[in-house]
């Protein structure tokens, strides 16, 4: 029995009608898996990588200007010797690093997602999560944030409480060069007041002077407590008022003939 519709001789297969793709994307063809499909239109891994992205640009950023804060601060540390700007001045360094401690964390949050993957699946063997990155920077911004409280709480109590005047006993005074700093060849005199207290409490306070004889003739509290203790009566009262968890000086006071 012959066949009534006779394929072309050059003809391998059935004949397909309409458009060459008409029907394969969106229905799949031969040798295609729909479920690989039905990822190819939102990529995981794009959108990750901008969110990272997106992240990573404003840790820095916010490191950046803690650091440029930081590193105004410790400049500001020459003009500031003694009183409330001083102790202001601590609560700005202890808020810039709580600052930078809890950029750490968005940070670390990140990498802890980026560690688990987008799509899980049971059939697919998952590979143990890589934590060292959340860790190290969870690690780091707990420590600065342990440091900032540690030296910032107290200056917030202090800041609350106030200053307290306490009787002096006796108080001694030397003076020794040193350099400025680890970086600078320059020098610089040390003006050391080692002050004891009623009740047995000794403090040493130190200021810093460019000449040898500048504690003498600068005109602030340095002065008033180097006159204090060097050129005093035996039978005058000095008194000192001082932020006392911080140690920060406010006044200096002589009483009595």
């Amino acid at each position: 029995m012959s066949n009534q519709y006779p394929l072309p001789p050059s003809s391998d297969g059935p004949t397909q009608y309409g458009a060459p793709n008409y029907g394969t994307t969106q229905y799949g063809g031969y040798g295609t898996d729909p479920a690989s499909l039905s990822y190819q239109r939102v990529s995981p891994t794009t959108v990750a990588n901008h969110q990272q992205r997106r992240q990573s640009l404003k840790f820095v950023i916010i490191s950046l200007a803690t650091i440029l804060l930081g590193c105004a601060v410790y400049f500001l540390r020459d003009l500031f010797e003694y009183g409330t700007p001083l102790l202001m001045l601590r609560l700005a360094e202890s808020a810039a690093g709580l600052v930078l401690a809890l950029s750490c964390f968005p940070f670390a949050s990140i990498l802890r997602r980026q560690a688990q993957p987008a799509y899980p699946s049971s059939s697919t063997p998952q590979r143990p999560r890589d934590m060292s990155g959340p860790l190290y920077f969870g690690m780091v911004g707990l420590l600065i944030a342990g440091v900032s409280l540690y030296f910032g709480l107290p200056a917030a109590m202090d800041l609350a409480d106030g200053p307290q005047p306490k009787t002096v006993t006796s108080c001694m005074y030397f003076q020794y060069d040193a350099p400025r700093s680890m970086f600078s060849h320059s020098s610089v005199y040390r003006d050391n007041f080692s002050i004891n207290f009623e009740g047995g409490l000794t403090h040493t306070t130190t200021f810093i002077s460019e000449s040898i004889d500048d504690i003498e003739t600068r005109g602030d509290l340095a002065t008033e407590l180097y006159n204090a203790c060097e050129h005093r009566e035996r039978t005058q009262t000095m008194t000192v008022s001082y932020y006392p968890r911080t140690w920060i000086l406010t006044g200096v006071q002589v009483s009595g003939s």
